[in-house]
């Protein structure tokens, strides 16, 4: 690559790029470039996360400064990348109440994206959907069978975003992204309300490991 090639490659698959970044990229080919990214071993954010002085636990101004500090100041730029590239689409908030005074367990989320950033979609959403802050952003962590006589129904918020957002989205989706239309020329939709319920059953009886009660909790990591 020239050097206005290494620079493109580095502004698309990198944090940004450092002109020795773009240096060290030129005479490379992009495959070279990729399969060098792809070699170096990870380095996760949770190595960043330190408490701020005369606190005794960690705020969420400390998952920002791990953020910013892994993101930029690790060799892995393409990992970063998709990683980040990721957390678009495997949401989870701090903005939530829910688990937005949890930096701890949200930077430990983040950690499984870039885990994953390089391997298959299958192995990524396990472990996302195991994650006990995905569990209780999207309320499976301690998610109940149903029970008639005492009223208790599965929680379907999960079943349903795993189908809509996470994988296989509305609608049935030609090749080119384009809808699939019946016979009438309608788009055909991708899942309905048994399907949420079928799933909405996958995702019970889950919460965290040697716990004496089963119930649902607020996440402490």
């Amino acid at each position: 690559m020239d050097e206005t090639a290494a620079a493109r490659i580095l502004q698309q698959g990198s944090m940004g790029p450092t002109l020795s970044e773009i240096r060290q990229a030129q005479g490379l080919s992009e495959q070279q470039w990729l399969e060098q990214q792809m070699a170096l071993p990870i380095n996760y954010h949770r190595g960043y996360l330190v408490k701020s002085p005369d606190e005794n636990k960690f705020q969420y101004i400390n998952r920002i400064d791990a953020w910013w500090k892994g993101g930029l100041h690790s060799n892995d730029q393409l990992r970063q990348r998709v990683a980040f590239a990721l957390s678009q689409i495997l949401v989870v908030s701090d903005a939530s109440s829910n688990v937005g005074n949890q930096p701890e367990g949200m930077i430990t989320y983040y950690d499984i994206l870039l885990k994953h950033a390089f391997g298959n979609y299958r192995e990524r959403l396990e472990d996302v959907t195991l994650s006990p802050i995905m569990g209780t952003f999207l309320s499976h962590l301690g998610n109940e069978k149903a029970n008639d006589e005492l009223n208790i129904r599965p929680d379907e918020n999960y079943a349903r975003e795993v189908m809509q957002l996470l994988t296989i989205g509305l609608e049935e989706l030609n090749l080119d992204a384009t809808p699939k239309l019946d016979a009438q020329g309608n788009t055909i939709a991708t899942y309905g309300q048994a399907q949420i319920e079928g799933f909405a059953r996958v995702f019970t009886g889950w919460t965290f490991a040697a716990s004496e009660t089963f119930k649902k909790k607020n996440v402490i990591m």
